[in-house]
């Protein structure tokens, strides 16, 4: 097989990707909400020190840079490692990698509501960092290749603390641009919001409590 095909297949699934974007997905914020394009809004270090204005995202931000900092060294230093370890080849590590990409995409893809209204958006990230934690320690302990898949699985719940993380910073940044009332001292921390997608193309974000229904935000 052509060495170069994997990476023409992941541009080409990066381009539908970027089309279907562009052509199918509607714009779901309102056009009197939208700012005008600039350069200097689109520099990624304004954007880090915008977000750094405020205490509660900025805080989120570290922890989610340490986060993918700590699954690109899991990424860079995989393949080397389950050769000298267990003396995979491309087969084995591909087949792991596999699993590694169809568990995030259940978890993401189909649970990741479920788990959102189950713990909470806080709980749900902890529970995540948490388990990815104990599972990085167990590869570097593994002694056989099962072992590995065995740990992929078991540690499902470290896909869903990125997006639980995100969560977590709406919530922080609609807090900072709407506080809540003086007089308002405590606030359930069971509520979790969910992004809900509308018939209209539109993205909702319901506020779901654990023991009744959804209250619908506003689309964003």
């Amino acid at each position: 097989m052509d060495l170069h095909l994997p990476f023409y297949a992941a541009a080409g699934l990066s381009l539908v990707n970027a089309a279907y974007g562009f052509f199918i997905l509607p714009e779901s914020l309102p056009s009197d909400r939208r700012a005008p394009f600039s350069l200097a809004r689109a520099n990624p270090f304004s954007a880090l020190l915008t977000l750094a204005r405020h205490r509660e995202i900025g805080n989120l931000v570290i922890v989610f840079a340490l986060v993918v900092l700590a699954q690109l060294m899991l990424q860079t230093t995989w393949v080397l490692f389950t050769h000298f370890r267990f003396g995979w080849g491309t087969r084995e590590n591909g087949f792991a990698l596999f699993c590694v990409g169809l568990v995030a995409a259940v978890v993401q893809g189909g649970l990741l509501g479920t788990l959102l209204r189950r713990f909470g958006n806080v709980r749900l990230a902890l529970a995540g960092l948490a388990t990815g934690t104990v599972a990085y320690v167990l590869y570097g302990l593994a002694q056989q290749g099962w072992m590995m898949y065995a740990i992929i699985l078991a540690n499902f719940l470290s896909f869903a603390a990125g997006p639980a993380l995100f969560v977590t910073a709406l919530i922080a940044d609609a807090s900072c641009s709407n506080p809540p009332p003086s007089d308002v001292t405590d606030v359930a921390m069971d509520a979790v919001v969910v992004p809900q997608p509308c018939q209209d193309g539109t993205i909702q974000l319901l506020e779901c409590e654990p023991d009744d229904g959804a209250v619908v935000e506003d689309p964003y």
